[in-house]
This record gives C-alpha cells, structure tokens and sequence, in this order.
C-alpha cells in the first residue's frame, strides 16, 4: 500500500494510505483528506502543494490522483459515474459504506471524463 508522507505542521507528519483516500478538496488555503470509511484529515498546506507531493511520492502502480477544477482532486480508483450536465461525480468502493456524490463544473467533469475514456480505451487496447 503506498503511503503519502506530508509534514503537517504543530500537528506532526502525516503518513497516508493513498489507496484508503477518495479525495482531497480544498478548504480555504489548506486541504483536506477524505477516506473510503468516512473519516477526514485535515492538512496545513495549500492545493498546489498536494499537487506536488501527490507527482513526487507515488510510484506508477499507486491508485493515480487527478485534479478535477480548482479544489479537487479525486482517486479515479473510486469513480463509479460522472454527469457533467449535473455537475456530479458519483464515487464507490468496497471499503465504502454508501456513495458519495461531488460536485463540480460541467467544464471539468467533462474534461476527466474525455481523459478518463481514452486512458481506458488505450488500456484495453493494450
């Protein structure tokens, strides 16, 4: 399980399990984690920050991390469905209890969309 290190501040390093988050979303100049069982972390650094360490500290195999709008960033290992035209994005998983649904724009939803169904087809395709 890959594991994300972020110095937290006061409040200590944080060792993450990259597979266990569904995804951060951003909370003013900070951020914060969201886990497969409901529970949230909050983190003392900004977005682009996380970005940052997210590229930095995963190795290829870890669940990847996309950036979808300005304040979030989402485990595309728990999307079940996005519809841009709602402004959704329905994520699930057997570690969840029920779905979540997120909002975000229409623009950004359909550009996860179009990349996430290239990735797939080249994947299949392969």
């Amino acid at each position: 399980m890959a594991r994300i290190i972020i110095n937290n501040g006061n409040a200590g390093t944080l060792f993450l399990h990259s597979e266990l988050i569904t995804h951060f979303e951003a909370d003013g100049n900070y951020c914060r984690a969201f886990y497969a069982d409901g529970k949230e972390q909050d983190l003392w650094l900004s977005m682009k920050r996380l970005e940052e360490i997210l590229v930095s500290q995963l190795p290829t195999t870890a669940p990847p991390f996309l950036k979808v709008g300005r304040s979030l960033i989402v485990n595309v290992r728990y999307i079940v469905r996005i519809t841009p035209q709602k402004h959704e994005m329905e994520l699930h998983g057997t570690e969840m209890k029920e779905h979540l649904v997120l909002k975000a724009s229409e623009v950004a939803l359909t550009g996860l969309l179009d990349y996430l169904t290239v990735k797939l087809s080249n994947q299949n395709t392969h």
